[in-house]
């Protein structure tokens, strides 16, 4: 399965970029967030592995390729308890609309899934994933604006 999200920030491209890729911010705008730990290497480089944690699930992120400002991507591994559920793979990019404006792309592809429950949940559940990441989408854009 594969997602795209897309949005016009009104704002200069390296101030979109500058938001979205400090993780301090995800609390403003990612639902759910509670913390991350950066496992190793440095933020926002090839290779570099952080443990994301929200309310109800953890995620372990390895960024696997990093072309800033233009486009950063990740491998996420999705964990209930202490199980992978599923593994996704994320694509950030960031295009300068206008000296003011930027156009922010969110694409995803679910690639993995373990045992019957996933798998069978993401045949039905592409609607409210959908809905899901468009909240942050938007979420991203007002609280980007309003910094």
């Amino acid at each position: 399965m594969k997602f795209t999200w897309k949005t016009e920030i009104n704002l200069p491209l390296d101030k979109v970029v500058a938001l979205y890729t400090n993780m301090d911010n995800y609390k403003e705008w990612q639902t759910e967030f509670k913390s991350y730990e950066l496992i190793s290497g440095k933020p926002n480089e090839v290779g570099t592995v952080t443990k994301l944690v929200y309310k109800s699930i953890t995620k372990i992120e390895t960024i696997t390729s990093q072309h800033l400002p233009a486009e950063i991507s990740a491998e996420y591994e999705h964990i209930y308890g202490k199980k992978t559920m599923m593994i996704h793979v994320g694509t950030n990019r960031f295009t300068a609309l206008g000296e003011n404006k930027t156009l922010f792309e969110m694409d995803m592809e679910l690639t993995k899934f373990f045992g019957f429950l996933p798998k069978l949940m993401a045949k039905f559940m592409g609607g409210a994933v959908r809905k899901y990441y468009q909240k942050w989408v938007d979420q991203f854009k007002a609280f980007a604006e309003k910094v």
